[in-house]
């Protein structure tokens, strides 16, 4: 089973939401796919909040609270202890960390893990309790971190 990582962000205050959507597209992305050199991470998605009319009226017509995250990151490996590295603190972190610092503000930012339980669109079970293997393989991408566009972030 897929375990992720998911960062719910906000900007940097002295940031633009489009400052930090390129920085974080363009700079952070880059220095993420550097840093994994034990290619623990299996995927990476960078999901951008926009700025769109439906937004505020899909929150009015279920009553939740306004969206104020910029964007969130989806970050999946195969295991728990793939995700840990096995305990250690190392360069994957350490880079990643000290950029985070130029564009999020980590103070007003969650992070949470979540399992994965993808769901049969025609019968509305879930895919693992109809015996089928894990929605994502490691086959099913290239190479890690390199989205194919086959079945969404």
């Amino acid at each position: 089973m897929a375990i992720r990582l998911m960062f719910l962000l906000r900007r940097a205050p002295h940031l633009t939401r489009e400052e930090f959507s390129r920085h974080w597209l363009n700079e952070h992305a880059v220095l993420a796919v550097q840093a994994d050199s034990e290619r623990r991470v299996r995927r990476y998605c960078q999901l951008h909040a926009m700025d769109h009319p439906t937004q505020r009226a899909i929150e009015a017509d279920r009553q939740t609270l306004p969206a104020d995250f910029d964007g969130i990151a989806e970050v999946t490996f195969d295991s728990i202890e793939q995700m840990t590295g096995g305990g250690r603190v190392d360069a994957f972190d350490a880079v990643l960390k000290e950029d985070e610092k130029r564009f999020i503000d980590m103070s007003r930012s969650m992070v949470m893990i979540v399992d994965e339980h993808e769901i049969n669109l025609t019968t509305g079970q879930p895919l693992s309790q109809q015996g089928h293997a894990a929605p994502i393989s490691k086959g099913h991408f290239a190479r890690p971190f390199r989205h194919t566009g086959e079945d969404g972030c």
